[in-house]
C-alpha cells in the first residue's frame, strides 16, 4: 500500500526491497505481490544488506527468474560470494558493500562479482573519485548508480551534482 501511495503521489517507478530482514521466502513473496499489484510494469530491486547465504542466495535468485529484477544488491559478503550468486542467477549484481574502493577494483574485474558499482562519494574519494571511478566503469562495463545513504543537505547537493555528471 505504501508503494502504491508514494507511486501515485510521487511517481516512484523502481520498487525497492530493503531485506535481509524477514525469512528470504517472505521477501521474495514481497517482491511477487509488488510485481503483480504493479502489474509487471515496475522495475524490482532487492537488498539482503549481505545477511543471506549462497546457497539461499542462488536458491532466491533463481526464484525470482521471470520478475522485472532490475538488479540483486548485495545478497551475500564478499566479491567471490557474489560472483557465485551471478554466475548461477544470471542476475545483475549491484553493489555498495564489496566494490567500494579503487583498491577492490582488480579483484572485481576478475571475479566480475557485479554489473552495477553504487558509487558513494563518501567512499570513492569525493566527486573527482567518482569521475576516476566512472571512466573505469565504462572501461569495465559496469553502470554506475548511487549509493543511498546520506540525503540531507550538502551531502544530497553533492549527489544531485554527482548524478547530473556522471554517464
Amino acid at each position: 500500500k505504501l508503494a502504491a501511495a508514494w507511486h501515485k503521489q510521487w511517481g516512484f517507478r523502481v520498487l525497492k526491497l530493503k531485506g535481509g530482514y524477514l525469512p528470504p521466502e517472505v521477501e521474495l513473496e514481497t517482491l511477487r505481490q509488488l510485481n503483480a499489484h504493479f502489474g509487471g510494469k515496475s522495475p524490482l530491486r532487492i537488498d539482503p544488506n549481505g545477511r543471506w547465504t549462497v546457497p539461499t542466495a542462488i536458491k532466491i535468485g533463481k526464484q525470482m527468474q521471470g520478475l522485472p529484477l532490475e538488479y540483486y544488491e548485495d545478497p551475500v559478503v564478499g566479491q567471490a560470494a557474489m560472483a557465485e550468486v551471478r554466475q548461477a542467477t544470471g542476475h545483475k549484481m549491484s553493489t555498495n558493500m564489496c566494490v567500494t574502493r579503487f583498491n577492490h577494483i582488480p579483484e572485481a574485474l576478475r571475479l566480475k562479482p557485479v554489473g552495477v558499482v553504487l558509487a558513494d562519494h563518501h567512499y570513492w574519494s569525493g566527486l573527482v573519485g567518482c569521475q576516476e571511478l566512472g571512466r573505469i566503469a565504462h572501461m569495465a562495463g559496469w553502470t554506475l548508480s548511487q549509493h543511498s545513504n546520506n540525503h540531507t543537505g550538502v551531502s544530497m547537493a553533492a549527489m544531485i551534482h554527482l548524478g547530473a555528471l556522471l554517464p
